[in-house]
């Protein structure tokens, strides 16, 4: 079995390479969610149940953040504008047709949106574990006619 931190290394690498030719802020926002993404669901394990944060996740997502400021041609600012493109990327990439997530878990999510880049500094990754817990829960859940 693959080392999941190696995996995730190799995936930053792969997506730092195309990050050279993208073009227009949309898509290096889809980038950024893509690498949160892929270090969240790296950590989940097959029960689908996501393991609580722990320091391999910090790992991934300082070395995440240093390919970003290092390695892209742009050297675009990881700043509450980029925050808030992110969370909605986010969203809408575990949730594309908004059929899980209730409006009560999309205020929570929104009350840190321009936290994100902050969390992303300091390695936490806490925020992107309740999102993507969330949507586990929800995706196995009935949706509430009140939302």
């Amino acid at each position: 079995m693959t080392n999941p931190v190696r995996r995730v290394f190799a995936t930053v690498n792969l997506f730092a390479v195309a990050a050279a030719s993208l073009r227009g802020l949309r898509e290096r926002a889809r980038l950024v969610v893509c690498l949160l993404l892929t270090a969240v669901v790296t950590a989940t394990p097959a029960s689908g149940r996501p393991q609580p944060p722990d320091q391999e996740d910090r790992l991934i997502t300082m070395t995440v953040k240093q390919s970003l400021e290092r390695r892209h041609l742009l050297k675009f600012p990881i700043d509450d504008k980029m925050s808030r493109r992110c969370l909605k990327g986010f969203l809408s990439t575990l949730d594309p047709l908004k059929v899980y997530f209730y409006e009560s878990d999309i205020s929570r999510f929104e009350a840190s949106r321009d936290q994100l880049d902050d969390y992303f500094r300091a390695g936490k990754v806490d925020f992107a574990h309740d999102v993507f817990a969330t949507f586990l829960l929800r995706r196995h859940v009935p949706r509430r006619s009140d939302d």
